[in-house]
């Protein structure tokens, strides 16, 4: 009976697979984590997601004759006392975007300027609890949905 010998280079690979494919079953859990403020396998803090569960927030876009703004603007909303900001430019269907995915309940400042200097840029303050909240922003200036698509 013939015997299939070895080449170096398999001998290598599977000596280093092996001792990889132990370890690897033993680096999934970690008894001494206590979940908040631990530290990960990089020696970074983990991030802890907050327990508030903020309803959704509705933006809504509109000119000075009431016609909605879909395009040509920037939008920033900033929650106040937290480091979190979601900045956007699309996804504006007739003037309207909802965000879904805040992370905190509280103040947050919606920043919205013009990506064609056609109007000024607007800032507006809005609380968000538990309940779904919508906002109507006016920019003085911005062309219509209405009107582009004349265009």
């Amino acid at each position: 009976m013939n015997r299939k010998q070895f080449t170096r280079r398999q001998f290598s690979a599977a000596l280093v697979a092996v001792p990889t494919i132990g370890l690897a079953g033993c680096m999934g859990s970690n008894s001494d984590d206590e979940g908040n403020g631990s530290e990960n396998e990089s020696g970074d803090d983990e991030v802890t997601l907050p327990d508030d569960d903020p309803g959704e927030l509705t933006i809504v876009l509109e000119n000075e004759s009431g016609e909605p703004v879909s395009s040509g603007v920037e939008v920033d909303v900033s929650h106040t006392e937290e480091d979190s900001s979601n900045t956007f430019s699309g996804g504006i269907e007739n003037g309207e975007r909802t965000l879904t995915t805040l992370l905190y309940e509280g103040d947050y400042t919606i920043t919205v300027e013009s990506t064609n200097d056609e109007f000024e840029p607007v800032e507006e303050e809005v609380t968000v609890g538990e309940d779904d909240v919508e906002t109507t922003i006016v920019l003085e200036g911005a062309t219509g949905d209405d009107a582009a698509a004349d265009e």
